[in-house]
């Protein structure tokens, strides 16, 4: 008798550890024929942006001044209220990559009023040998919505080589990990890890 109440006692412990953290996963599916790439100033520097067949894809480019102009996207959780120690993990599925013949256009405040040659270009990341955005996604805002705890996912499925030209797509499944500080009514469909959406 006392060795079936331990089994009990471990098997409800071991429920309540796994259903104290929770996980979301995202599946982002990126071709390299969602990607528009358009020539300027006579072939000198390229626009890079999504087909408009994929209207599904709201993206933006980075805030860096003179970084290059490479389309990203946000993502939003919905998560618990008590949820914490928020951490992103990526699995890549799928990367394609295209030689450009021009460069990325970096982005710029005033870009449409400005010639060419004003046009602004951080050597820090133009210089190097490397991706840009060098990792596919970031936390990047932890907020309420019509009552709703949102977590916000800068994600990055597009990158660029602006030494080697290469333009990179990659397709990939990305999962939000946190813990609770409460436990987890697994019978609760509203707080189940498998049943958390996104927005």
């Amino acid at each position: 008798m006392k060795t079936f109440r331990l089994c009990i006692f471990l098997a409800l412990s071991i429920t309540a550890y796994i259903c104290s953290a929770g996980r979301i996963s995202y599946i982002q599916s990126m071709r390299m024929s969602m990607v528009e790439m358009k020539s300027i100033y006579a072939d000198t520097l390229t626009n890079i942006g999504i087909d408009a067949e994929y209207d599904k894809y709201d993206s933006f480019s980075s805030s860096i001044d003179g970084a290059p102009g490479v389309p990203m996207k946000y993502v939003y959780f919905v998560v618990p209220s008590d949820a914490y120690d928020f951490s992103i993990s990526v699995e890549p599925t799928f990367t394609e990559s295209k030689k450009l013949q021009s460069q990325v256009i970096p982005v710029q405040n005033n870009l449409a009023s400005s010639p060419r040659h004003d046009l602004y270009f951080d050597k820090s990341i133009y210089s190097v040998d490397k991706f840009y955005p060098e990792t596919y996604a970031s936390i990047d805002g932890d907020g309420y919505l019509g009552g709703n705890r949102i977590i916000t996912v800068a994600i990055s499925p597009i990158a660029y080589n602006p030494v080697s030209k290469i333009l990179k797509t990659t397709s990939f499944i990305l999962h939000l990990d946190f813990k609770k500080i409460g436990k987890w009514n697994c019978f609760d469909a509203t707080y189940r890890a498998d049943k958390c959406r996104t927005v």
